[in-house]
């Protein structure tokens, strides 16, 4: 992007030193700048040989206009105030999108509007969009505002810094950014004031998810990002490098980053060096980073063999580490650790029994790792999608009964009181035809397990599903 924007002030630069050269109207008639509405076969192949291909639509749609203004210019500081400006343009603005058709705005506003509507009645306020899709509203020092990114998608921002950027904010930024782990998910952004006052810049805060969330998760996402931001803002200037001060955690992440090739060619070999590189690392999160990042690494590949035995090392190291330590806060931190790999096991499609027993050996009479693993199936999509969402439960909780009747001990029980939450991502997951049987499937488990109470919850699921589902759904 850099690239393309600096190609792009290259062909604007040129235009205007071409303007200098040729100020007379005879020398402008000759050059084509000058009684012609459209740009010269020399302008097109200046731009098509100095514009990146990103840049030429904006130029396509910019490029008239700027020779007709530099034509009206009888001041050369005018003609560099329009070049400025379209640097700006191109700085700050994405590619222009095909704008949203009148029945694409209707039906997002619709569903914006029947968010607000309810979160009106909770905070006692009257929010809502106005003609293009926004809302903006102001919590304590931060304003607000939400958009349309597509007709099926809402973007939040808050601006959480304006004045002059130095390099130790710019970086504090950046490692807030990093892996989405102080953000939740969001971006921080540098962008130019809007105020444009020369030398400030505006650091934004923005987040962006489905229109058509269920109000819970959209309140939810919405307080997060709240509270992010408002974090974001108190920290962004004091906030110190505790990630990163230890050495040899900047050169595993280097290394993971730069050398995955290698690492994966050394674990084939059964060389363990990164892993034990990995547990030298004292903090606990500092380690959680580095395993995320390696069974990323491993998991890409597509290669299930090579999961399965870098899956089975990191959680023997785990063990290993924590039996050493013998604290609760150690036990907490391995059923992170299975936790994290299970994920992992179902966003890459490895979800056969043998990925269950590895990551439930250890735990198997664990009633936090059960739940968790089932709470971790329920927020996967994907596992809805494919149709293995039912597979998969009906086998944690059969692996979990082998093992403990193996070795004699009580089945742990299963938490219900997330089930609520569970039917409303199942809902929010099958609104497609093709998804309702596996759904179906999922929400006989779910009340197999917890009878139907007639609260004013279960009749919102109801509501939802009679709005957004296939008649299979509703009609169950």
């Amino acid at each position: 992007e850099r690239l393309d924007i600096c190609a792009a002030k290259r062909y604007l630069r040129t235009q205007l030193a071409r303007h200098r050269r040729l100020s007379s109207p005879e020398g402008g008639k000759e050059a084509g700048l000058v009684g012609s509405t459209a740009p010269s076969e020399e302008t097109k192949e200046t731009a098509s040989q100095t514009s990146a291909a990103s840049a030429n639509s904006v130029f396509e749609k910019l490029s008239l206009e700027f020779q007709q203004m530099v034509i009206k210019s009888e001041e050369m500081r005018q003609v560099n105030a329009i070049v400025d400006n379209i640097e700006s343009f191109l700085l700050d603005k994405p590619a222009p999108k095909d704008p949203m058709s009148s029945e694409e705005m209707s039906t997002f506003r619709t569903l914006l509007d029947d968010q607000f509507s309810r979160l009106n009645i909770q905070i006692q306020r009257s929010m809502q969009t106005n003609e293009t899709g926004v809302v903006a509203f102001t919590y304590e020092d931060l304003t607000i505002v939400l958009e349309p990114v597509s007709p099926k998608l809402f973007g939040v921002s808050a601006t959480v810094y304006t004045g002059r950027v130095g390099h130790k904010m710019r970086k504090n930024a950046l490692l807030m950014n990093y892996l989405g782990q102080y953000t939740r998910g969001g971006a921080i952004k540098e962008m130019q004031s809007a105020t444009n006052n020369r030398g400030e810049s505006d650091i934004m805060f923005f987040h962006h998810d489905r229109v058509d969330l269920n109000f819970r998760e959209f309140r939810n996402i919405l307080e997060n990002f709240i509270d992010t931001a408002l974090n974001i803002k108190k920290e962004l200037s004091t906030y110190h490098d505790t990630l990163y001060k230890d050495a040899e955690s900047r050169r595993i992440d280097g290394d993971l980053l730069n050398r995955g090739k290698a690492i994966l060619g050394e674990l084939s070999e059964g060389n363990e060096s990164i892993l034990t590189r990995i547990f030298t690392v004292k903090n606990s999160e500092k380690v959680l980073v580095h395993l995320d990042s390696l069974g990323n690494l491993v998991a890409n590949t597509g290669k299930s063999e090579l999961w399965y035995n870098v899956a089975s090392l990191i959680l023997k190291y785990t063990t290993n580490f924590c039996n050493a330590q013998q604290s609760t806060t150690d036990a907490s931190f391995l059923i992170s650790v299975q936790a994290q790999v299970f994920q992992s096991c179902l966003k890459n499609k490895f979800f056969d029994e043998k990925f269950i027993v590895l990551c439930l050996d250890d735990s198997f009479e664990s009633t936090e790792v059960l739940n968790k693993f089932i709470q971790k199936v329920f927020h996967t999509r994907e596992m809805l999608e494919i149709g293995k969402m039912h597979q998969t439960l009906s086998n944690i909780i059969s692996v979990t009964k082998e093992l403990c009747s193996k070795n004699d001990r009580a089945v742990p029980e299963i938490e219900t009181k997330g089930f609520d939450e569970y039917c409303e991502y199942i809902l929010l997951y099958a609104r497609d035809q093709q998804h309702a049987k596996e759904a179906i499937l999922c929400l006989d488990w779910i009340f197999d397990k917890k009878p139907i109470e007639p609260t004013q919850n279960s009749a919102l699921l109801l509501q939802t599903a009679t709005t957004h589902n296939p008649k299979e759904i509703w009609s169950w």
